[in-house]
């Protein structure tokens, strides 16, 4: 009775079974975490889209920025120079106008010329005695007032024409004006 009975056989079934069991598992362990993978490719490949637009975005907006950037700064660079001179500006409409300032309101001032270191200034008069005063009395006495600040005062020309008396006066100062 014990040589009939083969557990062996049996064993081998089971054995077969479990082995099959175990490759299903395996397969479909594989296949799930295959699958697993590819979700979480897709999830990351939609972040970095995502995140790779948000990107070009950020710096089209920098890019854009930065124009505004070297704008700023150029407009900053203009703006210390027109300072600067609007600075030295004030000494030479000082200059200029305690000039003008001379001459009675009967003598007329036609053309003004400012260089490095002197003014020209062009004057007209009906009459010959407007320009007496001027040269006679009141450019003497702003001259005595000013001495330090004027060089030299030189007559230019002095013309009679159709009836007006022309003038050209140019005051050097020491060291150039201030709007250089």
């Amino acid at each position: 009775m014990k040589t009939e009975i083969n557990l062996t056989v049996g064993n081998k079934a089971v054995k077969k079974k479990t082995y099959t069991m175990y490759v299903f598992w395996l397969f479909g362990g594989i296949v799930a975490f295959a699958v697993m993978l590819m979700v979480i490719n897709l999830i990351l490949k939609l972040q970095y889209s995502s995140l790779d637009s948000q990107e070009r975005d950020l710096t089209t907006k920098i890019n854009a920025q930065a124009d505004k950037k070297v704008n700023m700064l150029v407009i900053s660079e203009r703006i210390k120079n027109i300072n600067a001179l609007y600075a030295k500006r004030g000494d030479f409409d000082k200059q200029l106008n305690e000039l003008v300032s001379i001459f009675p309101s009967s003598v007329t001032i036609s053309q003004i010329t400012a260089e490095h270191n002197e003014f020209t200034l062009s004057l007209s008069a009906k009459n010959l005695q407007a320009m007496n005063q001027v040269l006679e009395n009141d450019l003497p006495a702003f001259l005595k007032e000013h001495q330090k600040e004027i060089q030299m005062v030189d007559v230019n020309s002095f013309q009679a024409q159709r009836g007006d008396y022309l003038l050209t006066l140019r005051f050097m100062f020491p060291g150039g004006l201030s709007d250089e």
